[in-house]
């Protein structure tokens, strides 16, 4: 019959078809020989290898409806199950039509995965079974990545799903011919996934040509998103490259600012014009005596009683810390060399001193007597008389990075770091010896990427830490 030939069951046999019928997988199994009969168009051998399935006690429908439309036996359209597998699937493929991109939400685990690392499955089916499953955490970012390129060229111009436009927006990005597309691109592409659940995996998948934007002037405005992106992946090294080159703020878009000082009564005693800012672009000294602005020109600093200059840095700097203007000490990091820091007095430099790594943080004291500077792992207290490190501390653990610090007229200093992953850090007081006399571990749920904040009172004897949950007042006294 057939080709086939039958022999005596023997007892062996009966055994193992019993454990097979008394075994769900099994009896699926039995399916196999149905698919691959069918699949070489031997449909003799297919019907008989069903009605096998069948007497073994496997869920025979959708094979069945198959079956019989490839045999002209029936016209019945296959239905799709309820929860449909790797095998539902096949059978499914063998039809004049492949199976539809609704399928992926009746897909099992293994189904899924499946489809979204299947170059032969339908394009659209195979990028809305890639983003389920990475709903699911069954792939990786990286295996989302990968559906994504290599569908969206085979996506026909009917497919709209939401899926469908995320493939070819991702697939565009990546050969887009500007910085500002492919960051706007990106953006787009995080908003999108935030709705559908898939936020991490699309991160992650983003991940590499986000960091790849960090020293482009261009996708300046883009920081906030790229650091989003480089810590949904875990990418520490990124999310903090992001904040290092100067992403605190979105970019200022005028040309000229205008900065108004004010009298008691509210009119204007004086006004500065100045070119496009810094992104740290302004701030009083610590007694209000001077007003300090950073842009391209350099940092000058002004009268607030008739906005006269009273003297100028003539170079860009990224970061700045003012004493009061009594002593006329400023500590600025460069545009330029990104671990050095360097002390001036009324526009003049004093000294220098290159860190470890790039500048994150500084603090002077409103006397001017100490100066902090830091980078993401270690501070260092410095008398302004020269620029020998008084005491240099290491975070006890790697995973924490300095985000903050102050030191009062003591010459006591307070720090802020936060844990990689943003959900805790550490604040630490230590005296003007560098001994520690206060540490606070911190948890919170909310957090960005400059917390915890730390600073002193205008008396030095309290300290102010700040996150986006709480704000606590510890004394020093």
């Amino acid at each position: 019959m057939d080709g086939l030939t039958f022999r005596k069951a023997t007892e062996a046999d009966t055994e193992r078809i019993a454990r097979i019928i008394n075994d769900p997988p099994g009896r699926e199994a039995l399916l196999v020989a149905v698919y691959c009969a069918a699949a070489k168009g031997d449909l003799p051998g297919a019907r008989l290898a069903l009605q096998l399935a069948r007497d073994g006690g496997a869920d025979v429908g959708l094979a069945a409806a198959v079956i019989g439309r490839l045999s002209k036996t029936s016209t019945r359209q296959p239905s799709l199950p309820k929860n449909a597998g790797v095998i539902d699937y096949l059978f499914l493929s063998l039809g004049e039509k492949r199976p539809a991109a609704d399928l992926a939400a009746k897909a099992e685990p293994e189904l899924l995965f499946f489809l979204a690392h299947d170059e032969g499955a339908p394009a659209e089916l195979r990028v809305a079974s890639a983003e389920r499953a990475a709903a699911l955490n069954i792939i990786a970012g990286q295996d989302l990545a990968r559906a994504y390129r290599e569908a969206a060229h085979a996506l026909p111009k009917t497919a709209q799903s939401a899926p469908a436009l995320r493939a070819r927006l991702f697939a565009a990005f990546e050969s887009a011919p500007s910085v500002k597309i492919r960051a706007e691109s990106i953006a787009a592409l995080l908003a999108s996934a935030r709705d559908q659940g898939i936020e991490v995996p699309i991160a992650e998948a983003l991940a590499e040509a986000s960091a790849g934007l960090v020293e482009d002037r261009e996708a300046a405005s883009f920081a906030e998103t790229g650091i989003r992106v480089a810590a949904l992946a875990g990418d520490e090294q990124s999310a903090w490259a992001w904040v290092d080159a100067g992403g605190e703020h979105t970019p200022p878009k005028a040309e000229r600012y205008i900065y108004r000082f004010y009298g008691p009564l509210g009119k204007v005693i004086g006004e500065v014009q100045s070119p496009r800012p810094q992104p740290n672009d302004s701030a009083y000294s610590s007694d209000g005596a001077s007003f300090l602005i950073s842009n391209a020109n350099g940092l000058s600093a002004y009268n607030p009683m008739d906005a006269s200059l009273r003297w100028k840095i003539g170079k860009p700097v990224r970061f700045f810390a003012a004493a009061d203007a009594s002593s006329d000490f400023v500590v600025v990091s460069g545009g330029q060399q990104r671990q050095i820091v360097e002390l001036y007095r009324s526009g003049t430099k004093q000294w220098d001193f290159a860190l470890p790594g790039n500048v994150r943080n500084l603090g002077i004291s409103s006397n001017g007597e100490f100066v902090l500077a830091s980078d993401a792992k270690s501070l260092h207290l410095f008398r302004s008389a020269g620029p020998k490190p008084v005491w240099s501390f290491t975070v006890p653990n790697p995973e924490l990075s300095i985000n903050s610090v102050a030191v009062n007229n003591q010459g006591i200093v307070v720090l802020g770091a936060q844990q990689s992953g943003l959900k805790g850090g550490m604040v630490l007081i230590l005296d003007p010896a560098g001994a520690q006399l206060f540490q606070k571990e911190m948890v919170y749920s909310l957090s960005n990427a400059w917390i915890p904040g730390v600073q002193f009172d205008a008396t030095g004897k309290l300290c102010l830490i700040r996150t986006v949950e709480t704000l606590t007042l510890v004394s020093v006294q």
